[in-house]
């Protein structure tokens, strides 16, 4: 049986060297986040079905789509792949795709760390690794969990770009924003077209309000992340965000009509961006006309189950934006459904997704005191239901402008001043101090 190696050196039980180049070429594009990673996994089995590692690609890049039917696609290749020997590294990979499939994100980020601690060069555990560390929430994973990996890395190995994104991702969600946005940028020097590393840059300068700083960059590394490329509604969204921080609602508006709707594929990671765009111009008073239709509508096949809180609360928001009571109903008694449970989303529903799914919902009614009592002491307790810092932004948004409305001065005073202190340019500070109401 033949066992080739991939480019970092890993043996893979019944690949031949055309299974290797074809399984190369697919982390390449998935660290990247561009072309048909999975159609080229599906051709290599085709020629060779006993190419475990075609079967466990395929399975764990559907589980990271956290939608219902990616998870069943994700589990039938996980069955396919247990019909075939495999090596002992293989197998951790198994095992952390069920556990993942089961919902048990903790058991499969534990699977992967052991099987990194053994062999820290296998770059799809090390990019899986860091994708459940972001829906968890947990910014010194991200962190960390690359750096422990980065002695085992040198600038001659081919996929070096991906470890130097993935690690300026988790260097800026833990706020060492320098480190982060050189990181990313030197991960850009080496492949212009790596998403993800230009996304971890257009992080900092949210994070920092350097929205001028922000388009720039977008706009110059561009080309990249728009070339046959599956992750760039969120960097167009990430280009939204700075405009907003202009005040060029206009401007937000237009990418959302244009870019942004064009490459929408309906994919739930795509929707939260919808529903989160959406819902700070709906804070600003800009109703966004007819476009909660269709993103509404486009979130009722995915609320089906609750795999991920932080996904539901995005559909929440579609629904109160458009008065859809039923639908409402029905996506919170699975949420309550879930938080009844012993899977990992089961906490994320019960400590975060379910209270904030009320403070929305009060907002969206006019109760803005019982909004403020929901929302102010969550803003911490959020991270461990998932996202970035810049998505979970909409919390303190949502949070700054019941204060407004309620009104509560004492409170959006000191929110601004605290929004202030952290990010100097802040077109949402300008925006209350120059109403004269903070």
């Amino acid at each position: 049986m033949p066992n080739a190696q991939d480019r970092q050196g890993l043996g893979m039980s019944g690949a031949d060297s055309d299974c290797a180049e074809a399984y190369d070429r697919s982390c390449e594009d998935f660290l990247c986040y561009r072309g048909d990673p999975i159609g080229r996994m599906k051709k290599a089995l085709a020629a060779r079905p006993n190419f475990v590692m075609g079967y466990l690609f395929i399975a764990l890049l559907n589980l990271t789509g956290m939608e219902p039917k990616s998870f069943r696609r994700a589990a039938r290749k996980l069955d396919q792949a247990e019909a075939y020997p495999m090596n002992g590294r293989e197998r951790l990979l198994l095992a952390a795709g069920r556990a993942y499939a089961a919902g048990r994100f903790h058991q499969a980020l534990q699977r992967i760390e052991t099987l990194l601690l053994e062999w820290p060069r296998d770059i799809l555990a090390l990019q899986l690794g860091q994708l459940l560390d972001f829906y968890r929430g947990d910014s010194r994973s991200l962190r960390d969990r690359v750096a422990r990996r980065l002695q085992a890395w040198s600038p001659e190995d081919p996929a070096y770009h991906g470890v130097l994104g993935l690690h300026a991702f988790g260097l800026e969600e833990s706020g060492l924003y320098a480190q982060a946005e050189a990181a990313g940028q030197a991960a850009i020097g080496f492949n212009p077209e790596n998403a993800w590393a230009a996304h971890a840059v257009a992080h900092v300068y949210e994070m920092q309000a350097r929205p001028d700083a922000g388009i720039a960059w977008l706009r110059g590394t561009q080309e990249g992340w728009t070339r046959d490329n599956f992750f760039q509604v969120h960097n167009w969204w990430h280009l939204a965000l700075c405009h907003l921080e202009r005040d060029e609602e206009a401007k937000a508006l237009a990418l959302y009509d244009g870019p942004i709707r064009a490459a929408w594929n309906n994919v739930v990671l795509e929707l939260t961006d919808a529903s989160s765009l959406l819902w700070r111009l709906h804070l600003r008073g800009n109703g966004a006309g007819d476009r909660w239709q269709a993103a509404g509508e486009a979130w009722l096949p995915f609320v089906e189950s609750d795999i991920h809180a932080f996904n539901t609360l995005h559909a929440v928001m579609a629904f109160l934006a458009l008065g859809w009571e039923k639908e409402l109903d029905a996506l919170v008694a699975r949420m309550e459904a879930c938080a009844a449970g012993d899977a990992d989303n089961a906490a994320m529903e019960r400590l975060v997704g379910l209270p904030l799914a009320r403070g929305f919902t009060a907002f969206q009614r006019g109760d803005y005191e019982t909004t403020i009592a929901a929302l102010i002491d969550l803003r911490g307790p959020a991270q461990h239901f998932g996202g970035s810092h810049a998505q979970r932004d909409i919390i303190d948004l949502t949070l700054l402008e019941a204060a407004a409305r309620a009104p509560n001065r004492r409170l959006l005073e000191a929110l601004v001043a605290e929004r202030a202190a952290l990010r100097a340019g802040s077109g949402w500070v300008r925006r209350y101090r120059e109403a004269g109401i903070a």
